[in-house]
């Protein structure tokens, strides 16, 4: 399956700097989601919102395999990233996960596929409802049709693709082995010292 990791973000509550390239137990938290995901990928793309971006990564990313899409358009959403994606991918199902969530295990795509059906996509659900609409599986063509539409309207959100989807919304539970651990994002400074507790915490246990 197609492995696609949005590292298009502004970081805004980082600082100013590019969270992807931030160290975590010694290596980028691009390079964590990277590897990480690259055992059940066909094709992997990293899908940035410039070409400053995509030479920043370069260095980060060095020795492995993966592909670099720039946002084919302007605006600023996740919308956007999913577009491109979705475009970049050209049909049928792919894996997204964003370039902050450094815990985040193949198995549980592996996991999600086989709720996936002939349903547009599969999106884990936590018990008060709230869904983690960017760790989940879409097929690509529904979100190249819907979400122009969407941008043009002016409605940005993931929720706002997803009232338009045939998604099914499976339970975080059955998704994820340790559901806090590995939705865990890196939103932060704060954030990404916690992250390295928990690193730190795990190469501890072995394996």
């Amino acid at each position: 399956m197609p492995v696609v990791v949005l590292a298009g973000g502004q970081s805004s509550r980082f600082g100013g700097r590019y969270k992807a390239l931030a160290k975590l137990c010694g290596k980028p938290l691009a390079a964590h989601v990277v590897d990480n995901l690259a055992p059940l990928a066909s094709r992997l793309v990293v899908v940035v919102h410039s070409e400053g971006q995509a030479a920043a990564l370069s260095s980060a990313l060095t020795g492995r395999e993966y592909e670099v899409a720039v946002d084919a358009l302007r605006e600023v959403s996740p919308l956007v990233g999913l577009y491109t994606a979705a475009s970049t991918v050209g049909t049928g199902p792919f894996a997204v996960a964003p370039v902050d969530t450094p815990f985040v295990t193949a198995r549980a795509y592996e996991r999600m596929l086989s709720w996936l059906g002939d349903r547009a996509a599969v999106i884990p659900q936590w018990p008060n409802g709230y869904t983690e609409s960017l760790l989940a599986v879409y097929r690509a063509e529904p979100l190249r049709e819907s979400i122009p539409h969407l941008l043009e309207e002016g409605r940005v959100r993931v929720s706002d693709l997803l009232s338009t989807l045939d998604a099914v919304r499976v339970p975080v539970s059955e998704v994820f082995s340790d559901p806090g651990l590995e939705t865990f994002n890196v939103n932060t400074e704060k954030d990404l010292l916690l992250a390295e507790e928990l690193c730190a915490r795990r190469r501890g246990r072995g394996p």
